[in-house]
């Protein structure tokens, strides 16, 4: 039995979701607010290895009894994650995402996001409840909100969602107007002192000498091609375009590895051991023609001793940390690498379409943080060369991050000092 055949075929699931969802939210949100409640909303796949976690993490060190386990006092906070992926994990974890969920998130006093929740058109917050976007990705790149096209009902959506938020996170006031513009709020609502996201780069659990080598130990027992190897990071934007063809098809991997071996081990002796390259490729989780693709490379013998999916690999920045270069094309993966400063080249094969149909902030090839290649022979020659072009890393850097004074760890402090 097909349960698709019982439901009417012009019944909006979506927005009967919604619905559903906001009923339960805004008879919660009548109620006066839990005060020291805080919901951590990921409606993002980083498993909280985010802006999100960075809050939580700032929230404990403030307060060590805070956590939902805990019988807190008043003065204490009550942190929930909520994770959409719940939706899809079990009859059960759906149930309470819809119910549950949604009533303690009624009558929470913060609520963090990490994207937009479009129920939120639908739901009425209590006057006293602080909804904070911080967004999932960091600066401002491409072109993302009001001011990328959408679909009537996908805008329609969107409007009602951003109209309920009270506050919006960014890296600075140099993209400040940017966030503005495609959330649709007014400047006194934006928070422009370091977005969380770039905490984690500062954290000793995450990037101190200690956890590199761990890292990197654990990288190598999941992708052993890529022991003792220099680490490329090739993680191209996903295509909105259903009729696009695979990305891969635009890649020769062994023409890139060749290129950037013969880069790297140049300026070495004759006597010195030459560095072997591996590839490590992420993915958009919803890229499956491209991902088929990948699968289909595993017949090359030089391929699969120098390629790996690294696409379910829970953790971007973690792979930013660990690998040597980046290469992508109009992927926001690169703020991370650039503000630790690694060098990146930018493959962008279909620069004219992608700048038609979803464009940037800046003019591209002038402003990305690297050298841009337009076609294989293009990237060769520019892996070649091994020169990344450094000045325009750093002043990208300062564009999206502000000064080095201003990047230091403490963006997550900084905000919720604004907010709490």
């Amino acid at each position: 039995m097909n349960i698709q055949n019982f439901i009417p075929k012009d019944l909006d699931v979506k927005e009967l979701a919604f619905t559903a969802y906001a009923a339960v939210f805004n008879l919660a949100a009548k109620l006066p607010v839990k005060k020291n409640r805080v919901i951590l909303f990921s409606l993002y796949d980083a498993n909280f290895n985010d802006a999100l976690g960075e809050i939580q993490m700032e929230l404990l060190r403030r307060d060590p009894r805070k956590a939902e386990h805990n019988k807190a006092t008043n003065s204490a906070y009550n942190i929930i994650r909520v994770d959409r992926n719940d939706l899809f994990r079990s009859k059960q974890s759906l149930v309470k995402f819809m119910t549950w969920d949604a009533f303690r998130a009624g009558r929470a006093k913060y609520i963090f996001l990490n994207n937009n929740f479009m129920a939120m058109g639908k739901m009425n917050p209590n006057p006293e409840t602080e909804i904070v976007q911080v967004w999932h990705g960091m600066g401002a790149f491409k072109k993302f909100g009001y001011d990328m096209p959408q679909p009537e009902d996908i805008r329609r959506r969107e409007i009602g969602a951003n109209k309920n938020l009270t506050r919006v996170v960014c890296t600075s006031p140099g993209v400040a107007p940017y966030y503005m513009s495609a959330f649709g709020v007014t400047e006194d609502k934006i928070i422009s002192t370091g977005s969380p996201n770039q905490d984690w780069y500062f954290r000793k659990r995450n990037a101190g000498p200690e956890s590199r080598v761990y890292r990197r130990l654990h990288l190598n027992s999941l992708y052993p091609q890529a022991e003792d190897k220099y680490l490329v990071l090739y993680a191209p934007t996903f295509r909105d375009d259903p009729n696009a063809d695979s990305i891969l098809a635009h890649v020769d991997f062994a023409k890139m590895k060749e290129s950037l071996e013969k880069g790297l081990n140049k300026k070495m002796k004759p006597e010195d051991k030459k560095r072997e390259v591996c590839i490590l490729v992420r993915l958009h989780p919803h890229d499956e023609v491209s991902r088929k693709s990948l699968e289909g490379l595993k017949g090359s013998e030089v391929l699969r001793n120098s390629v790996a999916d690294a696409t379910d690999y829970p953790d971007a920045n973690a792979l930013c940390l660990m690998t040597d270069l980046l290469i992508t094309d109009y992927s926001s993966i690169c703020m991370g690498t650039v503000l630790i400063n690694k060098p990146v080249v930018f493959y962008a094969y279909d620069l004219d379409s992608y700048n038609e149909n979803r464009s940037f902030y800046y003019d591209y090839e002038s402003t990305v943080p690297g050298p841009v290649a337009h076609n294989m022979n293009e990237l060769g020659k520019v892996l070649r060369a091994f020169e990344f072009r450094e000045d325009k890393r750093l002043k990208f850097r300062t564009m999206m991050f502000g000064d080095d004074k201003d990047i230091n760890g403490d963006a997550t402090k900084k905000m919720l000092d604004q907010i709490l």
